[in-house]
């Protein structure tokens, strides 16, 4: 196990996060839900992202994958595939966000996200966009606020935080 932070509530998070990361690399598949706005307006928060244990050697450019890092876990977009040491390591980043992550390491990589619940729907995930979700990703990624006014406005849709997950992986 990692050393666990001070902190009460960030160790509790921690080991939520831990926990995650060992169902995955015991059983292969898991379900989370995100909460967060780094991927808007590919993954929103409520959604549950249906993640599949896969090795570095499997991902490619453009896949969503989830990673660890400084005892959380995080799911961005892959950009490219380079060196890191002696292995091959990924760069990733946000689709909200301007600035890609640093290099994530095969040790880091847990898997990739391979379909997504969205308001009882599924939905596979996305590689490319089209225009107009280029044009919101850029706006998101150039303003956070847009990215707080589109959460907002899916609230009061009542699309949002809809907790109907069927029982199918």
């Amino acid at each position: 196990m990692k050393q666990l932070p001070a902190d009460p509530g960030d160790c509790a998070h921690a080991l939520k996060c831990e926990l995650a990361a060992q169902v995955l690399r015991s059983f292969g598949t898991l379900r989370l839900e995100v909460t967060g706005l780094s991927m808007l307006p590919s993954v929103w928060p409520g959604d549950i992202l249906f993640i599949e244990r896969r090795e570095m050697e499997e991902i490619a450019d453009g896949d969503i994958v989830l990673f660890a890092r400084k005892s959380k876990l995080v799911v961005h977009r892959v950009l490219s595939k380079m060196a890191v040491g002696e292995n091959v390591g990924v760069i990733t980043r946000g689709d909200g966000l301007l600035s890609p992550d640093d290099p994530v390491s095969p040790a880091d990589l847990l898997g990739s996200v391979r379909g997504i619940l969205r308001a009882g729907e599924y939905v596979e995930p996305r590689v490319y966009w089209g225009s107009w979700a280029l044009l919101l990703g850029s706006l998101v990624r150039r303003f956070g606020w847009v990215a707080r006014i589109l959460v907002f406005v899916r609230r009061l849709q009542g699309h949002l935080w809809r907790r109907e997950t069927p029982c199918k992986s």
